[in-house]
């Protein structure tokens, strides 16, 4: 009985453990609206071809090849993104992928050499600079200019300016004469900054 028991009480932390590990989570801003959180998680699901089974206004699941995925907003602002308890899976990279995916829906935008944050506008500077440090950290880029509004790094001969232009408006973008053809590195620095910034 000891050993069942046991094995029971076992099994359920493992279970717990995975459930808490195996979300990912979005803090936007408070005035989120019901629309805009089901159009970016939508977008969300579509991009990545997953096939919408529930569907409310705050919780939307989907399913691809066996597995499926919540996305769910559980306070105004905050969103939960994780798997379906037992139909999961141990790596985590198909719940990255579908959290990038409704934080540009949420707040991207981009046209050649230039990308976008629409974030809240209530984004403190602190906030904004945390974010745009940490993105830069995380792809190897040496600080070349740090002011509360504006930072600057460079790497391999390349430089990329992260601003705050306006509360809650920042752009990721190339220092002129020092950009690329290519918007890769803009792409990943927009994607670090709006990971940091809704963590």
């Amino acid at each position: 009985m000891k050993t069942v028991t046991g094995c029971l009480f076992a099994s359920l932390l493992i279970v717990t453990f995975e459930a808490q590990a195996a979300g990912w989570n979005i803090n936007y801003c408070k005035d989120l609206t019901a629309d805009k959180f089901h159009k970016a998680a939508t977008s969300a699901f579509h991009k990545r071809k997953f096939q919408i089974e529930e569907d409310t206004p705050s919780s939307l699941t989907g399913a691809l090849k066996g597995k499926k995925v919540e996305i769910t907003m559980t306070a105004p602002g905050r969103i939960v993104i994780g798997w379906v308890p037992g139909f999961g899976h141990k790596k985590d990279t198909w719940l990255k992928r579908v959290r990038y995916d409704v934080l540009w829906g949420l707040a991207g935008e981009a046209k050649t050499g230039e990308w976008t944050i629409n974030w809240c506008k209530d984004l403190t500077a602190d906030d904004f600079h945390r974010a745009a440090i940490r993105a830069f950290q995380k792809r190897k880029f040496q600080i070349e200019e740090d002011t509360p509004s504006s930072v600057t790094g460079a790497r391999k001969g390349k430089k990329i300016e992260i601003v705050m232009t306006a509360p809650g408006h920042i752009l990721v973008r190339w220092v002129p004469g020092f950009g690329y053809k290519k918007d890769n590195w803009l792409k990943s620095l927009w994607r670090d900054t709006s990971v940091a910034l809704g963590e």
